[in-house]
């Protein structure tokens, strides 16, 4: 459903189980995803022609789709396809982003500054105390 691939199931757990768990990553991503600052990105995009306004929303769903297990860019518009109405609204995903949109607006995007974002967030979560001890975090920066 709206994070299966995240929800880990084992012999008898239930449905409510299953539930509460989407609830909750719902619930940390609604707290979390605001401290990345994505409304800070530069946007490469020009302003002419531009069907989504705004480019955190496209690399917020992009983020969101990989947290929930999504390997490429039709799964990623697969599940905002899939989305459940309430889970969009939480995160300001309003309809379908179509996966060559956000090929298109990725490929622009310079590395640099979402790096910096991911990595603001990682170091947030450090002093949290949120990383278990051995955790590892990488970054990879491939050019195709």
């Amino acid at each position: 459903m709206i994070l299966s691939r995240v929800v880990c199931k084992t012999k008898g757990e239930g449905m409510a189980q299953d539930h509460r768990l989407r609830r909750r990553i719902a619930g940390v991503l609604k707290a979390r995803l605001p401290e990345l600052g994505l409304e800070e990105l530069p946007d490469p995009r020009k302003a002419r022609g531009r069907r989504w306004k705004s480019l955190a929303t496209l690399v917020r769903a992009t983020l969101v789709s990989l947290m929930a297990g999504r390997k490429s860019l039709r799964e990623v518009e697969a599940l905002t396809e899939e989305l459940a109405l309430p889970l969009r609204r939480e995160l300001g995903i309003a309809r379908r982003i179509p996966d060559t949109t956000l090929r298109t607006t990725l490929c622009k995007l310079p590395p640099n500054a979402l790096r910096d974002c991911l990595r603001a967030q990682a170091k947030a979560a450090h002093r949290r105390h949120v990383l278990t001890a051995g955790a590892v975090l990488t970054l990879d920066e491939r050019n195709a």
